[in-house]
């Protein structure tokens, strides 16, 4: 997988990887026949005792697709994880934030946070692909920002509503278009910075503090799971354009939302629309 996917991908399929073996002990070491439906059965009670429920299901579908592959090739006799349902996840584990909840965090954020989170709310990516934004991507002029996002590969021209113009106009461009907007979260995996994320909403009781580093599912105890995370802005901001009367379509256009519905009902969307649409955000910028 490592050379299709990306790094934030591959780290996941790791530690999916890691999972198993350390569960299965000196099991690990023997064929993957050997692996009984039993044994993945104990290994998701294990997960969900640990984890929230989509995680758990994301680390069995990794696992299940590489068994899928060893199948394929021969190299065991069935995949065993299609005789073992996921686990029941809770609807209630993502939600939006309220603009309070928001104004809180920009409040308590350092100076690239509060950039990262503007980003988030105003462009509705992810965390990975803001984080890693150079002074390229930005037109000032034009007022939009263009990248390619990471997981679809989708080349997003997004217009800049005023109060993110205006936060943007207020920092130093440097020299180089190649400088990142956000030089310590650049240099920074997914997985770190949505730690950092976590600790900020413990900060202010957005969420449950940990208590230690989950590095694995053999302790006992549930891993402290909040049902927020950067990811939840993504869900802000469609909730505030659509609050705000933005056609469906058009929101979901401009948060990067593949819909086969729309694709057959719309083949372009102006970007006149795009802009329009996005001025119909909250101005959180002080």
């Amino acid at each position: 997988k490592a050379l299709a996917v990306t790094d934030s991908s591959m780290q996941e399929y790791t530690n999916a990887a890691t999972l198993l073996k350390n569960h299965l002990g000196s099991k690990a070491e023997r064929s993957m026949d050997a692996v009984t439906a039993r044994d993945i059965t104990l290994f998701r009670h294990a997960l969900a005792a640990r984890v929230a429920g989509s995680t758990a299901n994301k680390i069995l579908k990794i696992l299940r697709g590489a068994w899928a592959q060893a199948a394929r090739d021969s190299l065991v006799r069935e995949n065993v994880f299609l005789r073992v349902e996921l686990v029941k996840a809770s609807k209630a584990e993502r939600r939006a934030f309220t603009l309070d909840e928001i104004k809180r965090i920009l409040h308590a954020a350092g100076a690239e946070w509060k950039g990262l989170v503007l980003l988030g709310f105003y462009t509705g990516q992810r965390l990975g692909d803001i984080a890693s934004l150079t002074w390229e991507n930005v037109d000032l002029e034009k007022k939009e920002i263009t990248l390619i996002t990471r997981k679809t590969h989708r080349r997003m021209v997004i217009p800049t509503p005023p109060p993110l113009q205006k936060y943007l106009m207020s920092l130093s461009a440097p020299d180089r278009a190649d400088t990142p907007l956000f030089p310590t979260a650049s240099m920074k995996g997914v997985n770190a910075l949505s730690r950092e994320f976590a600790e900020l909403l413990a900060s202010i009781g957005l969420r449950e503090k940990k208590t230690h580093a989950s590095a694995g599912i053999g302790r006992s105890g549930r891993r402290n799971v909040g049902n927020l995370s950067f990811h939840c802005l993504r869900h802000t901001t469609t909730s505030a354009l659509k609050n705000a009367g933005v056609n469906n379509a058009v929101a979901m256009e401009l948060i990067g939302h593949d819909s086969e519905a729309i694709s057959r009902a719309y083949t372009h969307i102006e970007q006149a629309a795009l802009r329009k649409a996005v001025k119909k955000l909250p101005d959180l910028v002080d």
